[in-house]
């Protein structure tokens, strides 16, 4: 997140010039709830509030870190974009293999064809094919969300659409889609792609005219701000149980507007917390590399759940173990962007100054 003095990008009142504490934290607290979400051992009822919200998270956060200037075509936007989000994909996969080998063939019963391996690659469809890594679907999906974004910016900026109401037509595509491709994931989630458009456009517009809500925030009393955070979390809640099980990978919205009300209403309610709570390290660390959180916690927590010394802990202590991967992988993660941050397709700090 942290934005250099050339490639700013103007966000009418705002200009960044370093990390935002606060969404670093709330991306971390996202990642956990990411970790969560994919224990086989977590209550169901957790789940559902879960995915609610927190793949939805992460698109608005992305949205909201969006800069139109700095990219002069889509081409240049396709090219770095390729290069933060399809490189690490591509090397993520091959760092997971052998952690995935391990925990699917030697700890279990599974065989798997090389066919499948390479569909499963190719498509970041583990349902035709075989991933190493389930999460890693999300990377190639934020590509297209990216791209796309950028092209109805382009074309707001030469008049020739409102990327307004271009949100309005994926909103449209999104609700065809939940309706006719329901449960059937695509390469790349090319289907979920306006859904995503629609949150990652949230949070460009939200951070538009950051500078404004911070200080009508900062302006509301606690009485007031408490009663806020109080009710978006209640209407989103209520609104994620009334609708069931969500899934952008999948398609499946259930009602497409209570699926915006749970997303959005808890979304709000946490950025509204992180923005006045205190620096919590973990979640901050977490936040500043959730790509690598993204590409790690599933091995070593499938790891825990295959080990039958700990597969029955696991499965009982499900919310313990979400805990214990996410503290234990601050220490590995440190070390990995010390020293080899290739592994998580990154370049060392010297190539990248030179890069840019």
């Amino acid at each position: 997140m942290r934005l250099d003095a050339s490639e700013r990008f103007r966000h009418g009142e705002m200009d960044f010039s370093q990390r935002i504490g606060w969404l670093d934290g709330l991306r971390g607290f996202a990642m956990l709830c990411v970790i969560m979400g994919h224990l086989s051992g977590m209550d169901q009822q957790a789940k559902i509030w879960l995915y609610s919200f927190h793949m939805p998270l992460f698109c608005i956060i992305s949205g909201a870190l969006f800069r139109y200037e700095k990219y002069d075509s889509i081409l240049a936007c396709v090219k770095d974009q390729a290069k933060k989000l399809l490189f690490p994909y591509v090397m993520l996969t091959i760092v997971c293999a052998p952690f995935w080998y391990i925990n699917h063939i030697v700890f279990g019963d599974g065989k798997v064809s090389f066919k499948r391996l390479l569909v499963g690659f190719l498509t970041a469809d583990q349902y035709e094919g075989t991933m190493t890594n389930g999460a890693l679907w999300f990377l190639p999906a934020l590509f297209l969300t990216s791209v796309v974004f950028w092209f109805l910016v382009d074309l707001d900026h030469k008049g020739k659409v409102n990327w307004g109401g271009a949100l309005g037509i994926c909103a449209a595509l999104a609700i065809g889609v939940g309706i006719f491709c329901e449960g059937k994931p695509t390469a790349w989630n090319v289907t979920g792609v306006p859904a995503m458009v629609i949150f990652y456009g949230i949070g460009c517009m939200a951070m538009q005219s950051y500078r404004r809500h911070r200080d009508a925030i900062e302006s509301l009393s606690p009485t007031v701000m408490t009663t806020v955070i109080i009710a978006l979390m209640s209407v989103g809640t209520w609104a994620a149980f009334a609708n069931t099980k969500v899934s952008l990978l999948v398609n499946d919205y259930e009602v497409f507007a209570l699926m915006l009300v749970s997303s959005l209403g808890i979304s709000a309610c946490l950025a509204l917390l992180f923005m006045n709570l205190p620096n919590v390290r973990p979640l901050t660390f977490a936040g500043r590399y959730s790509l690598d959180y993204l590409g790690l916690h599933i091995p070593m927590m499938r790891f825990f759940e295959s080990w039958r010394h700990t597969a029955e802990l696991a499965q009982s202590h499900a919310f313990i173990l979400g805990l214990v991967v996410f503290m234990m992988l601050i220490p590995v993660v440190y070390v990995i962007e010390r020293f080899t941050p290739i592994l998580v397709g990154r370049w060392p700090r010297k190539k990248r100054d030179r890069l840019q």
